[in-house]
């Protein structure tokens, strides 16, 4: 029999500190399980630029590795919600594929369910990359998009009583764009958004005068945004969270690159998007959330913003290949935007849900 051995691994202060190379090698492993997914590693992220996040105390999370024969081979990730009285915790598992069928997996949802029971916790998320379909699949419930039937992943959660709660589309645009059309874009959804909003652009944290405003704007995302047949539960902003995340951010080797659409009446935000950018010109974008709020639809402030950060980002980084984003299948209105700017997609991750009381 397989002997392999399960650990909790404590977060370093710094990646040269002596305790580092678990979580390191923990980053490792998840890096080559998506590379092995997608055949290429745009979707990856360094060990440096994910260290800041861990070590948010705002947004507390706890990190397993296994071991086999003295080497980490896969690991497991668990967060729970941090809004207080909240029933949600998120995990993640990756086990590298060579060692996959052997039970670790199953040892680590042990861990993750162990957690979630101490915190109070009913209900377990998680996500799942998958390249497009090519063979059987599995339909999302909201009857937007499908994902592989027979992948390790969906055999994996569906033989642990997860059920598939929603699909999304992960795209990739590649850059330069045509710098003319995506000011006619820019010029189009200007003219339809009006005197009622203006744009207002920055790099890094959040400016004083909008900590409010985007602290609203987050806790939004988890109520506004589409979440298919996952339990959606608000999550609670504060500034203090705000200045944490924003503290994470400025501790990455990446820049983010924010723009947002201010209400001109109110003088309050109506919408944001972000750009996350690495150091190295040869990896791709990352684009983080985008939001426009519900009672600010219809005004094309989604492609307003979203063409002035591609123009933001040619002004201040030129040079990277393309930039990567995921949307809920059910999403049309993102979705067109996202197209009629050129985006492609390129993968599929499936959203998963567990109620643990039915365990």
């Amino acid at each position: 029999m397989i002997q392999f051995q399960i650990d909790e691994v404590r977060i370093p202060s710094t990646l040269d500190a002596a305790d580092a190379a678990d979580f390191t090698a923990s980053i490792g492993v998840a890096g080559d399980v998506v590379a092995g997914i997608t055949g290429h590693r745009e979707f990856v992220w360094t060990a440096a630029e994910e260290l800041p996040e861990w070590q948010n105390p705002l947004e507390p999370k706890r990190l397993w590795v296994a071991r086999l024969d003295g080497r980490v081979v896969a690991r497991a990730v668990y967060r729970p919600l941090p809004t207080e009285g909240t029933r949600t915790a998120e995990m993640e598992i990756d086990v590298l594929a060579e060692h996959r069928r052997l039970g670790i997996g199953s040892a680590l949802l042990h861990a993750m369910l162990a957690a979630a029971g101490d915190d109070g916790r009913t209900v377990l998320q998680t996500w799942a990359l998958h390249p497009l379909p090519s063979g059987p699949v599995l339909p999302s419930p909201t009857g937007f998009g499908t994902v592989p039937a027979d992948s390790d992943a969906t055999l994996f959660l569906l033989a642990q009583g997860f059920q598939l709660g929603q699909v999304i589309r992960i795209s990739r645009l590649a850059l330069p764009v045509d710098a003319a059309e995506r000011d006619a874009r820019l010029v189009e959804a200007s003219a339809a958004a009006g005197s009622e909003y203006r744009l207002v652009r920055w790099v890094g944290a959040t400016p004083p005068e909008w900590r409010a405003d985007m602290t609203r704007l987050r806790q939004r995302m988890s109520t506004d945004a589409p979440t298919g047949d996952m339990d959606a539960e608000e999550d609670e902003w504060s500034v203090e969270r705000l200045l944490a995340f924003d503290a994470a951010v400025q501790q990455s080797p990446r820049v983010t690159l924010t723009v947002v659409a201010e209400h001109a009446a109110s003088g309050t935000l109506a919408g944001f998007t972000e750009l996350s950018v690495p150091a190295e010109l040869d990896r791709p974008v990352d684009q983080g959330d985008t939001l426009v709020l519900r009672e600010h639809r219809g005004h094309r402030l989604g492609m307003w913003m979203k063409a002035a950060n591609l123009r933001f980002l040619d002004q201040t980084h030129p040079g990277h290949p393309a930039i990567v984003t995921g949307n809920a299948e059910e999403n049309r209105p993102m979705l067109n935007v996202n197209e009629a700017l050129g985006f492609m997609p390129v993968a599929v991750e499936a959203a998963w849900q567990k109620t643990l009381r039915d365990a």
